[in-house]
């Protein structure tokens, strides 16, 4: 129960809509019961391991479908703009991010997880995600200030 949640806020991030990301939720937490005998205590957690299976998921899902971006990619719940144009233009950037800088923006963000989390999920060392979200958020910020 505590990770449905956030689970469910990084799918609709990655650009599935409701009822897609209700389903891959749902798919994350059948596939992590039927190989919790995989699981190893330690490491990066119950949490990254989580998110892995649901970055999985969603990964199968676009391979499926061939997504297109969308402007709804980013949850109206995650933005917090003055006014709806400013979310607007938001999801736009962020919609034109390259995709490593997507996931990883939805990742913290939508799903509220440590660089440290992050990188054991994408197999990059926390101090590259790091980088890779301070540098979006700043190239964020400058397209909003323009």
């Amino acid at each position: 129960q505590r990770y449905r949640g956030p689970v469910y806020r990084y799918l609709r991030a990655t650009g599935a809509d409701d009822p897609t990301a209700g389903d891959l939720t749902a798919i994350t937490f059948e596939r992590a019961i039927r190989s919790i005998g995989s699981y190893r205590p330690g490491g990066p957690g119950l949490r990254a391991w989580l998110f892995r299976i649901a970055r999985n998921a969603g990964i199968d899902r676009h391979r499926a479908i061939r997504p297109v971006a969308r402007l709804d990619a980013v949850p109206p719940g995650l933005l917090h703009g003055p006014d709806e144009q400013a979310s607007v233009e938001l999801r736009i950037l962020i919609a034109q991010l390259a995709p490593e800088a997507r996931e990883a923006i939805a990742l913290r963000y939508a799903a509220g997880l440590t660089a440290r989390e992050i990188g054991s999920i994408v197999g990059r060392s926390p101090d590259a995600v790091q980088k890779t979200i301070t540098r979006a958020l700043a190239a964020l910020r400058q397209e909003m200030q323009s």
